[in-house]
This record gives structure tokens, sequence and C-alpha cells, in this order.
């Protein structure tokens, strides 16, 4: 819960509030925001590397002759979807066969044969959405402080 202390000098109250209202507190929840989803892509694509696909850090099975080609990894974007007060950034896999690897948006209809190696999508997602409030609240205390108006 973040708690504003109001101190009144020759209008620096209302310029600052106006500030923090229309620049940093938008800014500092779309950045928190994109930046938990891109860790979160992280996390659901197997930690894919961006160029090699022997970084992934999901196990091969035994025996397994499918040689891994990258493109689920690639296949990862974070992009916003909401806008003005709304913020909001979602996590797409548009490859056909992501919902059989990492389950679909409740983490649902992963195949087995991916179970318990492939991370679900949703649980990414969930396990970096649970830090949002608390990094939130931090950032917007500390553009509180920065702009002298206490806490």
């Amino acid at each position: 819960m973040v708690t504003v202390q109001v101190k009144v000098e020759s209008g620096h109250v209302y310029q600052s509030v106006k500030k923090l209202v229309d620049d940093a507190i938008p800014g500092i929840v779309n950045a928190e925001i994109e930046g938990l989803m891109l860790e979160a892509q992280k996390a659901a694509s197997g930690n894919y590397p961006r160029g090699s696909v022997q970084g992934y850090n999901v196990p091969l099975r035994r025996g397994q002759k499918y040689i891994r080609t990258g493109r689920y990894g690639r296949g990862f974007n974070v992009v916003k979807t909401g806008y003005k007060t709304k913020r909001a950034y979602s996590l797409i896999n548009p490859v056909p066969y992501a919902p059989y690897v990492g389950g679909n948006a409740s983490g649902q209809r992963q195949a087995k044969i991916h179970a318990g190696r492939w991370p679900l999508i949703a649980s990414a997602v969930n396990q970096q959405a649970i830090k949002l409030t608390d990094q939130i609240n931090t950032r917007i205390k500390k553009a509180i402080r920065a702009e002298g108006m206490g806490l």
C-alpha cells in the first residue's frame, strides 16, 4: 500500500502530484509489468537463448531423436495490449503446437510427453505476477520521495 503525505508550499504539491499521476506512475507501472512479462517469457520458453537451441534448460528425453529447431522459443513475444489507463501486457506464442508444449492460458492442455520438462506458460506468468505489487509500490514510493513529498 502506498501512503502519500501532503505538504503544501506555494503550489508545489499540485505540480508534484500532477507530475506523478501524468508521468511517473504510468511509466513505472508499464515498465514493471513489461519487465516481469519478459522474465516470464524467458522462463516459459525454457530459457530460450535467442540464437542457439543448445542453451535450453529443458532436458532432452532419454533416447530423443528429435532435433530442436528453436521455433517454440523464438515464438514468444511480450505485447502491450492495454492503452491509456488500462495497463496490460500479453505473453503470446503463435506457434501452433505451443499449447501442447507449454499449456494454454489456464495451464491446461500440455501434452503428457512435455509435462514435467517444459514449464507451463501460465505458471511462469503467475510466478512473476506475484512480485508485481511490491515492485510497483517500491518504485512509486521512490518517485514520491524524489518529488519531495515524503514517505
